[in-house]
């Protein structure tokens, strides 16, 4: 009985970071028991222990008397989490160089095609940005691209503590309303390139390249997740301001 209740508070776990690594889970949405249960088909008593243990790592604020949340983002925590990230994935690439096999040397490319064939898709097609399918699929992309590369380090302890730090990283990025998730061509066409040169360098087995990269890429992330922060912040600010003199007015009125 024990080995089953376990089991089943794990793959509750499990299911839960999986919603929140696709973004199905925002920061700030409440997590109810009940609702979980009925989405994964599993009972609520794993749910709780689920999320209390995703509270224990940071992910999911329990505030006692209203439920369990996704932390809101917050900038300090933000940009520690990513200095963390870039302490241990860059340390990933170059542990990597060393170790990764032609095989996973060929899934990487295969992913950075992947990322060419939709900038070609969205240059032909005229569009500004990508559609919200196509923008789903290059997280998933992503996510694929790093969790191979992580992989080849042979670590198990460095694939968790990564694995765990980009979920942090990723629900502490408020989402934008679906009108304004804007990826445009150039963004698509200069994550193709970084990507491909950080394969270049672990084709070549340089790990100072590919250490050097990776570093890169996770400063630029951590620059324009701060900056879409800050403005997620002012315009939540500048709303209710205007919420406020909207009130006033109306009790003068």
């Amino acid at each position: 009985m024990a080995v089953a209740t376990y089991s089943l508070r794990q793959q509750a776990y499990d299911r839960i970071r999986g919603l929140l690594r696709a973004g199905q889970l925002s920061p700030g949405d409440k997590l109810s028991s009940l609702e979980l249960s009925r989405r994964l088909g599993i009972s609520r008593t794993p749910i709780r222990e689920a999320l209390s243990k995703l509270a224990s790592d940071g992910i999911v604020r329990e505030v006692p008397g209203c439920g369990a949340y996704v932390r809101q983002p917050d900038e300090g925590e933000l940009i520690e989490v990513y200095g963390l990230r870039e302490a241990l994935e860059s340390h990933a690439a170059r542990e990597a160089a060393e170790r990764i096999t032609n095989r996973e040397l060929d899934q990487l490319e295969k992913l950075c095609v992947r990322w060419l064939t939709i900038a070609r898709e969205l240059q032909a097609s005229g569009a500004s940005c990508l559609d919200p399918d196509s923008h789903q699929l290059t997280i998933r992309i992503d996510e694929k691209f790093h969790t191979t590369l992580i992989a080849a380090a042979r670590s198990k302890m460095l694939s968790k503590a990564i694995d765990d730090m980009r979920l942090v990283s990723r629900t502490l990025v408020a989402r934008r309303p679906e009108g304004e998730r804007v990826i445009t061509l150039s963004m698509v066409a200069k994550t193709y390139r970084d990507h491909a040169t950080l394969l270049r360098a672990l084709r070549l087995r340089d790990a100072n390249a590919a250490e050097h990269w990776m570093r890169r890429q996770l400063r630029m992330g951590r620059e324009h997740h701060v900056k879409f922060l800050r403005e997620v912040q002012r315009s939540a600010a500048g709303e209710a301001n205007d919420t406020r003199d909207s009130r006033r007015d109306s009790r003068r009125a």
